[in-house]
């Protein structure tokens, strides 16, 4: 399919979280302030999106592992989660211990560590995890759910601090950015992206259910409210993240090219996990995928990157991930530890 509106509006993935802006909260909680922030304190604010662009292994023993999950028709080398979920829709997870139970730990954790306990209702916590774990199977299978998990967790307190109505003002031509992963729609047009080009009803992990119903989700009536939905927020801002990733920060644009060229293609040499860099440029990483979705892909002449030297976007929002995710983990990270979450080549669930 080739890009009709895409085509004709700006071709940068530029969320609008401003590294000045106060954000405007549509839910019952207040945004925190810039003086409760901790000691990365740029978090979401440092992480606004640029005008330019968008701007380990598995199995980590956990010591909550209790698993009594039924996996009886979970597919090969998967594990069911048990998470209440409307409809038929089903949660897995790749790794044993990394169970819903686990996964609540993390989160409560974060929440807590950040001062956002109280930011999400039972309700929403739940659909905020149960998106995390579909993502990480949907988008993410090449990688460990419990990595996947918690580096969501932790761009999600970067861009939000869990506050799910969080609307932040945009920057230059990006747009306002909505929601828990800060989707920006105005500007940069990332849920018509998602409408447009994600692959629906015939995923490798099945159909897309809508978390309200339970049923194949209609994406074409989503509209910029859906934003303020865990769901469809988190679903959104990964597939885009998982495609810059897996792409090395291609522009959007030329996806339909990279994705057609990929498919005849397959996985030959220089095609599969973690070798060489993508179409963009970028190596195909966990690292790409962030940085791109904050700062944008480079420019032909290698510009404007995340990488660039004297970044003041991308570098803080990776930094503030990479602590989060050192506190999950119990020891320090610095951003390059995304560096060895290797993704494939092709993108996923793209039309």
């Amino acid at each position: 399919m080739h890009f009709s509106l895409i085509t004709i509006l700006p071709l940068l993935l530029a969320t609008a979280s401003s590294i000045i802006a106060t954000p405007v909260s549509l839910t019952d909680h207040a945004p925190i302030s810039l003086a409760r922030q901790q000691t990365d304190n740029a978090t979401r604010h440092g992480s606004g999106k640029n005008h330019n662009g968008k701007g380990h292994g598995k199995g980590h023993n956990n010591n909550n592992n209790n698993n009594n999950n039924d996996d009886g028709d979970a597919p090969n080398g998967l594990h069911r989660v048990d998470l209440p979920a409307p409809g038929n829709l089903k949660l897995y997870s790749n790794e044993a211990s990394y169970t819903a139970s686990a996964a609540r730990n993390d989160l409560n954790t974060l929440m807590s560590w950040s001062g956002n306990a109280d930011r999400l209702s039972p309700l929403k916590k739940t659909e905020t995890l149960a998106a995390i774990f579909d993502v990480a199977h949907r988008y993410y299978p090449e990688l460990s759910t419990r990595a996947v998990a918690r580096v969501l967790m932790a761009d999600i307190r970067a861009e939000s601090d869990f506050a799910p109505g969080n609307v932040s003002p945009g920057r230059l031509d990006s747009g306002d950015s909505w929601g828990l992963m800060q989707v920006s729609q105005d500007g940069s047009r990332e849920l018509t992206l998602f409408q447009e080009h994600t692959r629906i009803g015939s995923s490798r992990a099945g159909a897309l259910p809508d978390w309200n119903s339970g049923n194949t989700m209609d994406v074409r009536s989503l509209r910029k409210n859906d934003l303020l939905r865990p769901w469809v927020n988190i679903h959104v801002a990964a597939w885009i993240q998982a495609n810059l990733g897996k792409s090395g920060s291609l522009d959007p644009y030329f996806w339909n090219a990279y994705h057609d060229d990929s498919s005849r293609k397959g996985k030959g040499k220089g095609k599969g996990k973690g070798k060489g860099r993508g179409g963009g440029g970028l190596s195909r990483s966990m690292r790409t995928a962030l940085g791109s979705w904050v700062k944008g892909r480079p420019h032909p002449d290698g510009h404007g990157s995340y990488l660039q030297p004297g970044d003041d976007v991308s570098q803080p929002y990776l930094r503030s991930i990479a602590n989060s995710v050192g506190v999950l983990y119990g020891k320090g990270f610095s951003a390059s530890w995304l560096d060895g979450l290797a993704l494939d080549s092709q993108l996923v669930d793209y039309q």
